[in-house]
């Protein structure tokens, strides 16, 4: 089985940047198939996300946080369209920036 998708994409800063629907309204964020799919806790408590569970998580500087799960019942990427996915809520100052995360 083949399965492909097809999406633009930006760099900026040497980034890919995508653009996602989240409850169909158009969010960017930097595209890294190494990581989880990571949503700030701003967009999270603006679309209402409820929270699932938690998880102690650590950056790699080193750093170890305890960030919300959250579900997403709505995002998009392309035309593949993922319905209540999992993503970790974080706060942008606290994370390395090399992460996935919502820009």
């Amino acid at each position: 089985m083949i399965f492909a998708i097809q999406f633009l994409l930006n760099i900026l800063a040497g980034k890919i940047i995508v653009t996602v629907l989240i409850n169909k309204q158009p969010k960017r964020f930097v595209f890294d198939t190494g990581a989880q799919l990571l949503i700030s806790n701003d967009l999270m408590a603006s679309n209402n996300n409820p929270i699932v569970g938690s998880a102690t998580v650590t950056d790699a500087g080193g750093k170890t946080i305890e960030q919300n799960i959250v579900k997403v019942p709505d995002l998009t990427l392309g035309n593949v369209p993922l319905k209540n996915g999992m993503a970790e809520g974080f706060e942008p100052k606290v994370i390395n920036p090399h992460h996935l995360r919502e820009i």
